[in-house]
């Protein structure tokens, strides 16, 4: 695969189809943890970016049109890189003309952020059907850096919904969470990162992660269960994704502080680590659908 070259942005994995018996490969607002406040969020976000989601504007690509870029972004907070909206088609080579994606902003509020993405593709009859080909996400690089073992809250929430998919959809909504052993790490794909943890919410039309199912499964509070599979991605990063074992979470609402501090330890991530990146959004690899996103919330120290 042709890594693109915002590949600090990107999430690279596979997905792999599943058969019958194979697997083809807010604080409260007077007070604040760091004593001060925002009046439009917690601190883990920032401070909103004047205007940043006011005009509801499209982020758009297009196959064929010759102006439209398959990297795309909306900052949210002041900070730059803190916490950003993307629209990152980072596999467009392997799709026809025609094929398109769109991010919109819907509102940024308080910390409770809406967003949209619509997409459709079509694939060239040589393209992989295994390959994920966007990630529109909404993505949080962390201000100051957070050790595992030094982690305080992980809380986050996010309700979405699916809409207008067509017969021959395949894609997930998913966290999609880097860790790094370098407190100054700046990338993903494997360069600085030492483990990508995913949370599945949803695995539309036989979507399954890459790797093995470890045949153990955790839970994340008394509603979600996940089974959970590991195994290396792209340069040998070492890749643990949880699987949602008997439905389709569309409404998340939970403390992941337990399951990176603890639960997953059996499965090789260090306490020494450090999260670099954590991102939310689908990843499709075929067809077409639109995904609505009606609050997401994020507070991580």
């Amino acid at each position: 695969m042709k890594l693109h070259s915002c590949i600090h942005t990107i999430s690279f994995f596979f997905i792999y189809f599943i058969t019958s018996d194979t697997y083809c490969n807010p604080m409260p607002k007077n007070e604040s943890r760091h004593g001060n406040t925002t009046d439009n969020g917690n601190s883990s976000l920032g401070k909103p970016k004047a205007g940043a989601c006011s005009n509801n504007q499209w982020m758009t690509w297009e196959q064929g049109s010759g102006q439209s870029s398959t990297f795309g972004k909306n900052e949210l907070a002041e900070t730059d890189n803190l916490y950003t909206l993307y629209n990152n088609v980072y596999n467009a080579g392997q799709v026809k003309q025609g094929s398109r994606q769109e991010t919109q902003c819907l509102s940024y509020e308080k910390g409770v952020l809406s967003w949209m993405t619509k997409f459709q593709f079509y694939l060239y009859s040589t393209g992989n059907p295994t390959s994920v080909l966007s990630y529109s996400n909404i993505r949080l690089k962390p201000s100051k850096t957070i050790q595992l073992q030094d982690l305080k809250k992980f809380k986050t929430s996010w309700d979405w919904k699916l809409s207008d998919q067509t017969d021959d959809l395949v894609t997930n909504v998913a966290y999609d969470v880097f860790t790094s052993l370098k407190s100054d790490c700046e990338g993903q794909g494997g360069g600085c990162a030492s483990h990508e943890i995913m949370i599945w919410l949803a695995a539309i039309n036989g979507a399954a992660p890459i790797g093995k199912f470890t045949g153990k499964t955790v839970k994340i509070g008394s509603k979600y269960e996940f089974d959970v599979w590991s195994g290396p991605g792209p340069d040998n990063l070492a890749v643990i994704s949880l699987y949602p074992k008997k439905t389709q979470y569309k409404t998340f609402d939970a403390d992941l502080k337990q399951l990176f501090t603890n639960d997953l330890k059996q499965f090789g991530l260090k306490s020494e680590e450090y999260i670099t990146t954590i991102g939310a959004g689908p990843e499709p690899f075929k067809g077409g659908a639109k995904i609505t996103t009606s609050k997401y919330t994020l507070d991580v120290y």
